[in-house]
C-alpha cells in the first residue's frame, strides 16, 4: 500500500471520505492480523498482552474512523470489509514461529498505519476545498490515532531490542 502523497491536498470531501475509508481497512487489517498473531506459538505473556492491546486499539481506531467517514457524509460496508480483510489475513499472514516474529509483524502494521495517517494529515492540512471545521475535527482525530501508532511502535521496538540484547549476552 502506498502512502497518501502529502504534496497534494485532499481535493474534496468525497476524496477525504475515501481516504478515511482506507484508514478503516488498515485498522481492520491490523486487528485481524493481531488476532492471527496471537497463536499458540506465542507463549510470552508480555508479547501476548501487547498483541491483545494492539487488537483492541485497532478496533477502537476503526470505530473512530467509521464515525469520521459518516460525519463527512459517506459510509462503509463494515461486514464486507471485515470479510475481505479476514480472507486476506488468513491467506497472507502465517502464524508466527516465535514471539519476536509476532512482534516484528505487528511492528510492520504499526509503522504502516503511522505513515498513512502522517501523510493523510499533511494532505488534509494542504486542502483548501474542505471547510475548516471538518478539517479540524478530522486532523485532530488523525493526530490522536497517529500518536497511538507511534507509541505502540516504540514499545514494540523496545521489547525487540531488549530481546535481541538478551540473546547476544
Amino acid at each position: 500500500m502506498t502512502a497518501v502523497d502529502s504534496r497534494v491536498a485532499v481535493p474534496s470531501v468525497e476524496d477525504l471520505a475515501r481516504l478515511l475509508q482506507i484508514g478503516v481497512v488498515i485498522e481492520e487489517y491490523a486487528e485481524e492480523k493481531s488476532a492471527r498473531l496471537l497463536s499458540e506459538s506465542v507463549d510470552d505473556e508480555e508479547v501476548r498482552e501487547m498483541l491483545d492491546e494492539s487488537l483492541h486499539e485497532s478496533d477502537e481506531h476503526r470505530r473512530e474512523l467509521l464515525e469520521l467517514v459518516r460525519r463527512v457524509g459517506a459510509d462503509v460496508d463494515e461486514e464486507h470489509v471485515e470479510s475481505l480483510v479476514r480472507e486476506a489475513v488468513e491467506a497472507n499472514v502465517d502464524p508466527p514461529a516465535n514471539p519476536d516474529e509476532a512482534l516484528r509483524q505487528q511492528l510492520g502494521s504499526e509503522r504502516l498505519a503511522y505513515s498513512y495517517y502522517d501523510s493523510l494529515i499533511e494532505a488534509c492540512r494542504a486542502s483548501d476545498e474542505i471547510d475548516d471545521e471538518t478539517l479540524d475535527e478530522v486532523v485532530g482525530k488523525l493526530k490522536e490515532i497517529r500518536e497511538d501508532e507511534r507509541e505502540d511502535a516504540e514499545k514494540i521496538e523496545t521489547v525487540l531490542n531488549e530481546n535481541r540484547k538478551g540473546t547476544e549476552e
